[in-house]
């Protein structure tokens, strides 16, 4: 009997073209004869070994072909695309802010985020502390 990746090898080839998981899996299990028990026991193990194996490509929707009908510039994923590098001052604002609203959390108060739009809160006598009190009191809170 073949391995799973060897069929799938053998089904793509005759499919001409890709095939969702899901139609490649229903077709490989098909061939191998497969029962239900089996069927559920490795489709992980396939899932796996397609996408070690370097004969197959994953493409969109989790559809799988042969990496040989595909062009290198159409399959690879550059891990530039994967990844977004937020600047040194973004990230501060954003550490920032989290750091101010655990400080009001450890003290027992609610920190509100300001956005820049936002006008600041008033310092006349109306601090963050009675504003804390005043949303808790009409979220029910207190």
């Amino acid at each position: 009997m073949k391995s799973l990746p060897e069929t799938a090898y053998q089904v793509l080839t005759e499919a001409k073209g890709a095939l969702s998981f899901s139609e490649l899996y229903a077709k490989v299990a098909e061939v191998c004869e497969m029962s239900e028990e089996e069927k559920t026991n490795n489709i992980g193990r396939l899932y796996t070994d397609l996408s070690l194996d370097g004969r197959f490509v994953g493409l969109s929707d989790n559809t799988w072909d042969l990496r040989s009908r595909h062009t290198y510039d159409k399959v690879h994923i550059s891990s530039a695309d994967l990844y977004t590098i937020e600047s040194d001052e973004e990230q501060d604002v954003e550490d920032l802010e989290e750091e101010k609203e655990y400080n009001a959390a450890m003290q027992g108060n609610m920190y509100v985020e300001q956005n820049e739009e936002e006008a600041p809160m008033s310092t006349d006598g109306e601090g963050f502390e009675a504003k804390s009190e005043a949303s808790a009191e009409d979220l029910g809170i207190k």
